[in-house]
């Protein structure tokens, strides 16, 4: 009897049910993990592995009725199988392959589904970012918009002007909060003038409906305010006002200022937004007067070491005047954390960022102006980059226009490597801020690193008519042509930079021009004016600058000269290193200037230390910059086979080199006199070939080893 009628258990384990499902959800994990790493590689939308586990929770249950009616007949007992069974397993075995053949026809027309959606995307990007002369699609501009122009100083004494560009920082970040209204940026408006006569073109320009203008008169311990918001496409007044106070009392004009233009665009305010815009951020007048100092000082079109140090002062004078101004102990942790990370990476620049964030946090820890510095504080003071992204994101929270804390939220993406996410954020930053030219140069950067030159292009060509003649955006461009093979463009674009360059990446960059035209005359000359005039603010300026110089000098045949001067670089960079001991920048280019000297084991431990203080798995982005930085040392060493492993990894990785100011390219290889040695290795020549997405460029005649100084023993 019990064989006539088995329990469902029994049942089960005859079907292979249990075996069934085990084989499934392993398959579905194997699966899924594939589509986390394939699925961005190709193209595809995050949206892509959704589609993937829900079709395979939804084949779950096919797979265990199919499973139920795939037993076969029994050789054994065939008459224990009744014509319908047999007939059901042909039945379920045509099922199957009809199964087969519609996930087939599913998954090609999802490869489509997607790459149209990525052409949608490109499409819509390229509207977006359309250059300032050109003509864009018409977009829809938003009834609740508004840009704050800056503010016309009509004070009698000029001096003055950082009253009127600190209230306008004001107000508009106050605008800022409210999440109903979208507000510009103070960059972008910045390029306007204060009244201009037709605001038509600067609505237009700045995608906003309604325009605040102003003008600023301070006398003595007076000031009179003179404000209107006017509709952008017709000119027309919505209201006007005028605010005449004293010094003492003009603390709440910004909340006012930002109810009345809420209102008149019929913006309901919640409980929170009202507290948050009626909050008095000091009554001490001297402290709010340094503290306007120091707005102005911060939103000025400078990022010099002398600047933000001048900015530093205004802020810490107002929290001595004030110890409990919540928001400007937050600006001096940003200013402070922005010198370390840039400028006096030293661990007391540290401590003043530390006590300057902590006094902000212990006053007021939900302000949205204290989360961005937190956000800061993380990412540049302590590299920590999964606090700055929680910081960041409340930050937006709190402050849902703040096109910063949205940008910042971008440039952590790229350091996880969610590339796509990172595009997104800085589209939407860019929304926000249009005519920010350091913003469009960070998002060019972006879609750089993933190889979207024609996208990175049409961005730098927006920023450059933002801000003609930077020679950021057209050192940026230079590399990207460069990265192509086009040397003759980017040689053009570089000829139009008129100021001697003093960021170190840009120079460190300009340099390889004349190395990849085999001019080493011209790159010594350029190494040698950047050495003999020291910047303070370039604390690695003669370890970096220095063994590039002697790198050059071993390319042109001074082996003389240029154990010298690799020796010299060496001691510049260890000495760094004492007050500087886990920078993994300084032992990238310690490896490099061993390497030079000859010393194999110091060399490859210097760069091995450089990739495990900053790993790729904690920065997607500038991680691999330090293997690249390896495969140099191994190429002067003559580990030519791990260097060429390294290289083809290397290839198939978005990232920023130190040297290319983006992702590596076969272009580059065949320009870049590093890769010499390797130029005769079958190995390399297939890496080539393989990876060949641009033309080979065409290169002079150079030779095929470079000349490695010999040392018995390391030191």
């Amino acid at each position: 009897m019990a064989d006539e009628h088995p329990s469902l258990l029994a049942r089960l384990k005859r079907h292979h049910i249990f075996r069934v499902a085990s084989v499934y959800a392993i398959a579905a994990w194997v699966l899924i993990q594939l589509g986390n790493s394939v699925f961005p590689d190709l193209g595809w939308s995050r949206q892509s592995v959704l589609i993937l586990i829900v079709a395979l929770l939804l084949g779950f249950p096919v797979a265990l009725v199919l499973g139920w009616m795939l037993i076969p007949p029994s050789r054994d007992d065939p008459e224990k199988y009744s014509r319908w069974q047999k007939w059901r397993w042909r039945l379920g075995s045509a099922l199957s392959l009809t199964i087969i053949v519609l996930v087939t026809i599913s998954g090609g027309l999802l490869w489509r589904a997607n790459a149209r959606h990525l052409h949608a995307q490109q499409a819509r990007a390229a509207a977006t970012v359309a250059p300032v002369g050109v003509a864009a699609p018409a977009r829809v501009i938003p009834a609740r918009s508004v840009a704050v122009l800056p503010f016309e100083n009509l004070s009698p004494d000029k001096n003055n002007a950082y009253f009127a560009a600190g209230l306008q920082d004001e107000i508009l970040t106050k605008l800022a909060n409210i999440g109903g209204i979208k507000v510009i940026a103070r960059t972008s408006v910045a390029k306007y003038r204060s009244h201009p006569e037709d605001l038509k073109p600067v609505g237009e320009g700045l995608g906003v409906a309604t325009i605040l203008e102003g003008s600023v008169q301070k006398a003595s311990n007076r000031v009179l305010i003179n404000l209107q918001l006017v509709e952008a496409q017709d000119n027309s007044q919505i209201w006007a006002a005028s605010y005449e106070r004293t010094l003492n009392d003009v603390f709440g004009v910004e909340d006012e200022v930002a109810k009345r233009v809420a209102a008149a665009l019929q913006t309901n305010l919640s409980a929170a937004q009202l507290e948050q815009l009626t909050a008095v951020p000091t009554s001490n007048t001297a402290a709010y007067d340094a503290y306007l100092r120091g707005v102005a000082n911060k939103d000025a079109d400078e990022f010099d070491a002398a600047a933000l140090q001048q900015t530093a002062n205004n802020f810490s004078q107002a929290v001595q005047l004030d110890p409990g101004f919540a928001v400007a102990w937050a600006k001096l942790a940003t200013v402070q954390s922005e010198i370390y990370a840039f400028y006096d990476h030293t661990s007391q620049r540290l401590q003043l960022a530390t006590r300057a964030m902590d006094r902000a946090l212990a006053l007021k820890p939900d302000l949205g102006e204290t989360q961005l510095a937190l956000g800061n504080y993380y990412q540049y003071g302590r590299r920590d980059f999964v606090r700055a992204a929680i910081a960041y994101q409340r930050a937006v929270d709190r402050m849902p226009n703040n096109s910063q804390a949205i940008a910042s939220l971008g440039y952590l993406d790229r350091r996880r490597g969610d590339w796509q996410l990172a595009l997104e954020h800085g589209q939407q930053a860019l929304v926000l801020d249009p005519l920010d030219a350091a913003l469009l140069a960070e998002v060019a950067g972006t879609y750089g690193v993933l190889g979207r030159y024609p996208n990175a292009q049409l961005l730098l060509n927006r920023g450059l008519e933002v801000k003609p003649g930077s020679p950021d955006l057209l050192i940026q461009k230079a590399a990207f042509y460069t990265a192509q093979g086009d040397l003759r463009r980017a040689a053009e674009v570089l000829s139009g930079i008129r100021v001697p360059l003093s960021d170190p990446g840009d120079f460190l960059m300009a340099v390889q021009q004349p190395l990849y035209r085999r001019d080493y005359a011209a790159a010594a000359g350029m190494l040698e004016t950047m050495l003999a005039k020291p910047q303070p603010g370039l604390y690695l300026q003669q370890g970096v600058f220095g063994e590039q110089l002697a790198f050059v000098e071993q390319l042109a045949g001074d082996r003389h000269q240029a154990l010298a001067r690799y020796a010299r670089a060496r001691q510049a960079l260890r000495d760094r290193l004492k007050e500087d001991p886990n920078n993994p920048l300084i032992f990238a280019w310690l490896g490099l200037t061993e390497a030079g000297l000859g010393h194999r084991r110091a060399a490859l431990a210097a760069g091995r230390r450089a990739i495990a203080l900053m790993p790729v798995t904690a920065d997607a982005l500038q991680g691999p910059a330090y293997e690249e930085v390896l495969a140099r040392i191994e190429v002067r060493i003559g580990e030519n086979d791990r260097a060429i492993a390294t290289l083809r990894h290397l290839l198939m990785v978005p990232y920023g080199s130190i040297f290319y100011g983006g992702r590596l390219t076969v272009a580059l290889l065949n320009l870049d006199p590093a890769w010499d040695p390797l130029r005769k290795r079958p190995a390399f020549q297939a890496l080539l070939k393989q990876y060949a997405q641009y033309k080979r460029s065409v290169l002079p005649s150079v030779p095929t080893s470079i000349a490695v100084p010999q040392a018995t023993t390391d030191p």
